[in-house]
């Protein structure tokens, strides 16, 4: 994977009846052992 390529994800989340406004960032970025990984803030 480059290491000069940003790749993440910005899901939002709204419902005004239930009073919620929710985001998840899904990115994935290089781990330890050099493969790929998916982290979900």
């Amino acid at each position: 994977m480059p290491t000069d390529t940003i790749q993440y994800l910005v899901l939002d989340r709204c419902d005004p009846t239930c009073n919620m406004a929710r985001y998840y960032v899904l990115s994935i970025e290089p781990s330890l052992f050099g493969d790929a990984t998916l982290i979900r803030e």
